[in-house]
């Protein structure tokens, strides 16, 4: 059945395994029982060593987006009251998976292992599912947010708007991770000797001269460090220790950035945010309706990344799980993520495993649903499910490509396509960051570039989130940008316009 469905590649990611991919798909299938949709979306994850792929039946998702925005519009709340549901929904997944200490874990039998881990599945696959509305809503080709913003702002010829009024008021963890390390900065500013040496010498000599010779800006990085090790983690790590975050201060460092003027900035920002949406509704006379509109985008903008944030928080906490899990049954941490729930639950309670199958998943593995079935493909099955389904990637001889404007501003600079934390050693300060989507795994590039452009996404995508809170230039949802430039070609971002073109 799965290669003779119709799938389309909906997404790409890296650094990633079954688990916790397997848990999207299971979540999607039960939007009826979650009572969302009397649809379920048939979704298929494809593990291809470090590479992820999401798949999607195109006329299955249409069908789901379409019947999502009908209820949107009959029932206005329901969004805002999903989004609430959402949020509790991760808090709760955040205070269970803090529970999940290693010397609590210890004192578990195999079988009380396995409850804690069926729990948590179960716990984290509703969220999944209650959190399918946004990128129903708001992906790919089926952008009914990002197109009612368009038509309501270019209806009252303020496009120049977008930004300003889709912009959340509410803080991610990584926006809240960011002051924090200004702060850091503002400490590291006050000592001249201190600053030349970030200046001068690298990221891992650095962490030998502050561990030894400043004990407060140590203690703080370390502070820092142990409170947001996880806001990069996405799926499965590693986590960010102090090294990182020294490293990140460098940057700052070099940049010449004043940590005073920034945070000063944002705290003007944060306080007179509300006053200037409320001006420019006011004074384009919007209806009751196209302010409901704009309220949803704000609502949508934040609460993707932060209902993805509860999930990174979580995965980072339930590592000691899958590490306890891991040592029981003789097997690598690596190796425990490629198992499905029922598999786990066989492993701990009678133990015994196929290595060799573990093995050929490791290199290549397909998990979907479609509806109340779930397939697995693994070895020589798999492969052909990616052969049949790949996307072919020509080369398109233009000069000049639109998308949405995510983050106002004009630059120019050099391409560097960046797809995957392996290719980020290639960015250099002030070139143009190009993308098929970005995620929290490229914020080190993203931290060097002038501007953001990706083939994905609208005004909910991780590039678009980023880039406000960086104030970079962002153009998203060309679809064509990797496939129109090439590292090293000279652009110009015109974000004003939503235009990239060569130069």
């Amino acid at each position: 059945m799965a290669k003779q469905a119709a799938w389309s590649i909906i997404a790409k990611e890296y650094v990633a395994s079954l688990f916790p991919a397997f848990m999207l798909p299971d979540g999607w299938a039960r939007l009826s029982k979650l009572g969302i949709l009397q649809h379920p979306v048939s979704i298929a994850v494809a593990i291809h060593g470090e590479d992820l792929t999401w798949f999607c039946q195109p006329k299955n998702w249409e069908i789901a987006h379409r019947r999502l925005v009908a209820k949107i519009q009959l029932y206005p709340r329901f969004l805002a009251q999903n989004f609430r549901t959402c949020e509790e929904r991760g808090k709760k997944l955040i205070a269970y998976a803090k529970t999940l200490s290693p010397s609590f874990l210890r004192t578990l039998t195999a079988a009380q292992l396995n409850r804690c881990y069926q729990r948590y599945v179960v716990m984290n696959t509703t969220l999944y599912g209650l959190s399918a509305v946004i990128p129903l809503l708001d992906f790919q080709t089926t952008t009914f947010i990002t197109d009612e913003i368009n038509r309501i702002l270019q209806g009252h010829n303020a496009a120049a708007h977008t930004t300003l009024l889709t912009t959340p008021r509410r803080a991610t963890y990584n926006k809240r991770a960011e002051i924090a390390l200004l702060h850091i900065l503002a400490t590291i500013r006050r000592q001249s000797r201190l600053v030349q040496q970030f200046k001068t010498l690298p990221p891992d000599r650095l962490v030998t001269i502050i561990s030894g010779n400043y004990p407060t800006v140590w203690r703080k990085i370390r502070s820092h460090a142990q409170t947001f090790a996880w806001v990069n983690y996405v799926y499965q790590g590693p986590a960010a220790g102090p090294a990182y975050f020294v490293s990140a201060l460098k940057d700052l460092v070099d940049q010449g950035i004043s940590p005073e003027a920034q945070l000063r900035q944002y705290e003007q920002e944060r306080k007179t945010l509300a006053l200037r949406q409320h001006a420019v509704v006011k004074k384009l006379q919007l209806d009751r309706n196209e302010r409901a509109i704009l309220e949803l985008a704000r609502a949508s903008v934040f609460f993707k990344p932060y209902r993805r944030e509860l999930q990174t928080w979580s995965y980072y906490l339930l590592e000691p799980l899958l590490a306890e899990m891991a040592r029981r049954a003789g097997l690598t941490i690596p190796e425990i993520r490629m198992l499905l729930p029922s598999e786990v639950e066989i492993l701990l309670r009678y133990g015994g495993v196929d290595r060799s199958e573990i093995r050929n998943r490791l290199r290549c593995v397909v998990y979907g649903r479609q509806g109340k079935r779930q397939w697995l493909l693994v070895g020589k099955p798999a492969a052909d499910f990616l052969q049949a389904n790949a996307e072919k990637n020509a080369v398109v001889e233009v000069n000049e490509i639109h998308g949405t404007t995510a983050c106002t501003g004009k630059v120019r600079g050099t391409v560097k396509l960046i797809s995957a934390p392996s290719e980020m050693g290639k960015m250099k300060r002030g070139d143009i960051l190009v993308s098929r989507a970005t995620s929290p795994n490229l914020m080190p590039a993203i931290r060097q570039a002038s501007a953001i452009v990706t083939d994905e996404g609208g005004l909910t995508c991780h590039a678009a989130i980023v880039s406000r809170e960086l104030l970079i230039p962002c153009v998203v949802g060309t679809k064509i940008a990797t496939s129109v430039f090439r590292d090293g070609d000279r652009v110009e971002v015109d974000a004003e316009r939503g235009v990239v073109r060569k130069v």
